[in-house]
């Protein structure tokens, strides 16, 4: 899996690391056991850590958490959109949240740090 996301070598000095953005980086995010575990780690997080009981509070928390940064208003609005939606499909609370943290880990943002 490293070598699909341009990981140097661990035995030669790296000043500057490849970057690639290929499908098969987007299969591997979405199909990996490890990431789906990962993020399901992630939305217990966003279920138990965050400051607030609301699902504004979560998604805020999770960008923090992925981003370090807050969500501008878009963002805030497509994501609680998003928790509902899941919230009708899913019922779970913790898979609503778990599918949260998938979706924040898939970002680009998140993949390819600037």
């Amino acid at each position: 899996m490293l070598s699909t996301f341009d990981v140097p070598r661990f035995n030669t000095a790296c000043t500057c690391r490849d970057r690639s953005n290929t499908p098969l980086q987007s299969l591997t995010m979405a199909n990996s056991e490890s990431i789906l575990e990962l993020s399901e780690y992630l939305g217990s997080r966003l279920m138990q850590e965050s400051a607030g009981e609301s699902d504004v509070d979560r998604v805020r928390y999770g960008y923090r958490l992925c981003f370090s940064r807050t969500p501008t208003q878009q963002e805030l609005t497509r994501l609680v959109a998003y928790v509902d939606r899941c919230r009708a499909g899913l019922g779970d609370e913790a898979r609503v949240w778990s599918a949260v943290g998938r979706v924040l880990m898939n970002l680009d943002e998140f993949v390819t740090r600037e």
